[in-house]
């Protein structure tokens, strides 16, 4: 063999992986430099969220829901007052049947929207008196609600009011889930993370992102599937069947979901003009609530602000308000029942002068 052909050989390999040893050095110190950025970043991070945190801990919660809820000794339920089942002569009757937006979830039993538009209804002396029955039912459907209707007409309505919430084509209650979400519908993440709180508040937004948008497209879905909306076209069906063959005429009153913006960004204008329209087709009297709560705030008409999106008192009153004009225009409730006092302005009134 050449001696100086085997030297040269190994020359020319010492000096190949030479080169290759630089490259891999380089290489390494790269993935060292970018590592020790990614976590001088995130420390950095951390700092700023501890620096935080603090302040938000100062925030005191608080809640103005009612410490004890009360209701009437002598009724069958929460819902309302004691009333008989037969009517006097004088009484007009509307019976109101929808799912936790009529019953009033956290709120007063009298401070519901029947309630209220049967306060309004009684305001004139020496007229027949209005009662407005509540018959919601927490997580209701349009269908099983429908089932109720034949219970309600031993009451003798004069009127069928159907309250519809966009979730009333669901057959089976919507529970969006997460890997950290709990049973009150929060997420709730390993304490662990209590010790890294950039990364727990990161984790959090992609996790109630994931939740919003279930939400979202849920809603959007119930309308659009075949087999969720002719379920709630059977619940209208049956509500129309029942009422004609007892001939009570039947209204209907449709919410917003008070979770969303009430402008051009509402996300569910769609599901309320496709309800406007089945209703339209059937010839039903109906009154979309959606434009009295126009740019109102959603926190402002929610009953737990950003936990619970269920309408408070402020909702109920606007919507009994509404209802209220609507009934009058519509024609479905007698004429001496609507006030006949009234102003447009409430502030500084005087009290009247004393006699002598």
């Amino acid at each position: 063999m050449d001696a100086s052909l085997t030297k040269d050989s190994l020359t020319e390999t010492n000096g190949s992986s030479g080169i290759g040893n630089t490259a891999h050095k380089a290489l390494g110190f790269g993935v060292l430099v970018a590592i020790g950025s990614l976590f001088f970043t995130l420390v950095v991070l951390e700092l700023v969220f501890r620096l935080v945190a603090p302040a938000s801990k100062q925030i005191l919660s608080w809640s103005d829901r009612p410490k004890r809820y009360y209701f009437v000794h002598a009724s069958h339920d929460v819902r309302d007052f004691q009333y008989s089942r037969h009517k006097t002569a004088s009484t007009f009757r509307i019976v109101v049947l929808g799912d936790s937006f009529s019953f009033g979830d956290y709120l007063q039993f009298d401070d519901t929207f029947p309630k209220r538009l049967e306060r309004y209804l009684n305001l004139n002396e020496g007229v027949g008196r209005v009662e407005v029955i509540n018959y919601g039912v927490s997580s209701y459907s349009t269908v099983k609600e429908s089932k109720l209707l034949r219970q309600a007409m031993h009451l003798e309505p004069d009127l069928i009011l159907l309250q519809i919430t966009l979730n009333d084509p669901e057959i089976v209650p919507f529970h969006p889930r997460h890997p950290f979400q709990g049973p009150d519908g929060k997420v709730h993440l390993p304490k662990i993370l209590n010790y890294w709180k950039s990364l727990k508040f990161i984790i959090e937004r992609v996790a109630y992102h994931r939740l919003e948008r279930e939400y979202r497209e849920y809603f959007h879905n119930l309308f659009s599937e075949p087999r969720t909306r002719d379920y709630f076209v059977k619940g209208i069906t049956a509500f129309q069947h029942v009422t004609a063959a007892h001939f009570v005429p039947l209204g209907a009153v449709l919410f917003p979901l008070f979770d969303s913006t009430f402008d051009e960004k509402y996300e569910f204008a769609h599901e309320h003009q496709q309800v406007d329209t089945l209703l339209a087709e059937r010839n039903i009297p109906h009154l979309d609530l959606l434009p009295f709560y126009e740019h109102i705030p959603a926190e402002r008409l929610q009953v737990i602000p950003h936990e619970n999106a269920h309408p408070n008192e402020i909702a109920h009153r606007i919507a009994s308000e509404a209802i209220y004009s609507w009934l009058q225009d519509a024609h479905l409730v007698p004429e001496y029942a609507f006030s006949r006092a009234y102003d447009s302005v409430r502030i500084g009134l005087k009290p009247p002068a004393l006699p002598g």
